[in-house]
C-alpha cells in the first residue's frame, strides 16, 4: 500500500531510505574498546535488568 510516492509501510522507495548504523555481532572483535555515548561501563546488574 502507498500514499502518492511514499510506501505506507515504511519500506524504503523513491523518496525514503534506511540507514544502517552500528555494528553487527561479527563486526566486533575479542579484546578490542569500543567507545560510545554516554561512555557508561555495563556491570552485573545491567546484565540482570536486559535478562529480564
Amino acid at each position: 500500500m502507498s500514499y502518492g510516492s511514499v510506501p505506507v509501510d515504511g519500506a524504503p522507495g523513491e523518496k525514503r531510505f534506511r540507514e544502517d548504523i552500528g555494528r553487527y555481532f561479527e563486526d566486533f572483535e575479542v579484546g578490542h574498546i569500543y567507545e560510545h555515548r554516554p561512555g557508561r561501563t555495563i556491570n552485573e546488574t545491567d546484565n540482570t535488568w536486559f535478562t529480564l
